[in-house]
């Protein structure tokens, strides 16, 4: 049953993913996105957010703590983006980012789950990156074609 709802659940994020992929056209890029006022953000962010507490089936108590600290954990690695040079800091610092926020996540959810929500978080980015560059290629070759 829970493989079921899983599966569920991971249909709904794939298929919302492609209505927001639909939104990007090779011509536009992310003056789309920035124009819909941060839309398609939003939903990713929902999206998130369902996949995440389905995955390491938070309780509402848990969810309660949870979510602020990875709000906080979200806010330390985009601050990350602006190490641009030296690639091995800048992998570094994200694993003891990750270290940190292991043990806070574990005080919350258990050791367990903490491992689960890191591997599906990295699921989750894996398959918007896939799905993304997937629509984005279909259209370019449909824009190809019609020339």
């Amino acid at each position: 049953m829970k493989k079921l709802t899983l599966l569920l659940l991971l249909s709904f994020v794939l298929i919302s993913l492609s209505g927001i992929a639909q939104d990007f056209s090779p011509n536009q890029g992310r003056r789309n996105q920035q124009n819909k006022g941060g839309n398609a953000k939003e939903k990713i962010r929902a999206l998130y957010i369902a996949y995440i507490t389905q995955s390491i089936q938070l309780t509402d108590k848990e969810a309660e703590k949870f979510w602020p600290v990875h709000r906080e954990y979200e806010k330390e690695s985009k601050n990350l983006k602006v190490i641009k040079d030296n690639e091995i800091e800048k992998e570094e610092l994200s694993l003891n980012i990750k270290k940190k926020y292991r043990t806070l996540f574990a005080g919350i959810i258990g050791n367990e789950r903490t491992n689960k929500l890191f591997k599906k978080d990295k699921e989750f980015r894996d398959k918007l990156i896939e799905r993304l560059r997937d629509k984005r290629l279909g259209n370019r070759k449909a824009g190809e074609s019609e020339d």
